[in-house]
């Protein structure tokens, strides 16, 4: 098992998602249960493959052509954020383009006092991602040399979008970070699904509360949201107004909706190991999502030709009467497996992974 500091700070797959760069010992036994990697890239089952990804652990949108995709270190290549236009893929050149860090990356000086610079393009980890509601700003959870929030300024020229870093927010260091989602004021939620003490460690993979939610107003400081403990917190996103915040449980398999003053929490459960969140334009939520254990998921961190076989599912959640429709079950995986994302783009559906190298996408229902 390699033990680089990139791959022991969450480099790969679920690595990242589960945050136990502290227990790799541990995690590496746990592989002895893993699913066989898929290793064909072949429609089947409803379920349409695009290879050449490199652990697209989340997706967002960055315009009505354009993703951002969040990818995690994959063997000896570094993690990037990569622009990806779908119509496009025929001709690859024009649809897949490395944002951050590139040969042509640029970085201002950052607008925080708290701010040491931007980060390590060497140990870039990235996770969880989200643009700002003023479409400007897309934040990103950074795992590689430092555990923070990195704010890139979204552009564009001749060939598409662009990225140049302009700030960070700094993480406690024993927290493992996870997703993010934008507020009005600025500001943003962010999950911690666990922290690196033994005891984090623990509670994460006996499903103990682990981590919880915390608030972030512009300037800070970082505060925990009151009541938002969970067995691995996982996705999450915010409502219009910022009042209402949403998240997988993930190793609880429950879905949250809570006040972000910790007042009226509820959870549904969703019957899978829920991941990253997403809206849809009709206003249900997207949740990806595995069926696995924590040990089992951890079998996929380092699945080096191919997917991770591990069966997935998605489903649409109402935010309001909490109603949950599933609408893709792939169990046993036998296209893309780990999901850990669906983002609706379009009339697709398009589900990332944490451990593979491949995005698939369905049709919208």
């Amino acid at each position: 098992m390699r033990t680089n500091p990139v791959a022991t700070r969450g480099a790969r797959g679920i690595r990242v998602a589960l945050g136990t760069w502290a227990a790799g010992a541990m995690l590496a036994t746990a592989g002895c249960g893993a699913p066989a990697p898929i290793i064909d890239c072949v429609a089947r089952d409803g379920t349409t493959p695009v290879c050449g990804f490199q652990n697209p652990e989340d997706l967002a949108a960055l315009s009505a052509d354009w993703l951002v995709v969040s990818q995690a270190p994959r063997g000896d290549s570094g993690g990037n954020l990569l622009a990806y236009r779908p119509a496009a893929d025929a001709s690859p050149r024009d649809a897949r383009r490395t944002l951050w860090p590139a040969a042509d990356s640029t970085a201002s000086e950052p607008a925080s006092p708290g701010c040491p610079g931007p980060p390590d393009e060497a140990s870039f980890v990235p996770h969880g991602v989200d643009r700002t509601r003023d479409g400007a700003t897309l934040l990103v959870v950074n795992h590689g040399g430092r555990e923070a929030v990195e704010f890139f300024e979204i552009g564009r020229d001749e060939r598409g979008p662009t990225l140049r870093w302009v700030d960070c927010v700094l993480m406690p260091a024993d927290a493992m970070m996870n997703d993010i989602a934008s507020l009005p004021d600025g500001g943003f939620v962010i999950s911690q699904m666990a922290s690196s003490t033994v005891s984090g460690m623990v509670a994460l993979m006996t499903g103990g509360e682990s981590g919880r939610i915390h608030h972030w107003p512009p300037g800070g400081p970082l505060r925990g949201v009151p009541g938002s403990e969970a067995a691995g917190a996982n996705g999450v996103e915010t409502s219009a107004d910022g009042r209402s915040i949403y998240f997988a449980e993930w190793v609880g398999e429950n879905f949250v909706r809570m006040g972000i003053d910790g007042s009226d929490r509820q959870a549904v459960p969703l019957g899978f190991n829920p991941d990253n969140l997403t809206w849809r334009a009709n206003g249900q939520l997207l949740v990806g999502g595995q069926f696995a254990s924590p040990l089992r998921a951890a079998g996929c961190f380092d699945v080096s030709e191919g997917t991770c076989g591990l069966g997935s599912a998605a489903a649409v959640i109402d935010p309001e009467s909490l109603a949950v429709e599933r609408v893709w079950t792939h169990d046993p995986a036998t296209v893309a497996g780990g999901i850990s994302v669906a983002l609706e783009h379009g009339d697709r559906i398009w589900l990332g992974t944490f451990g593979g190298d491949r995005l698939a996408w369905i049709p919208a229902p």
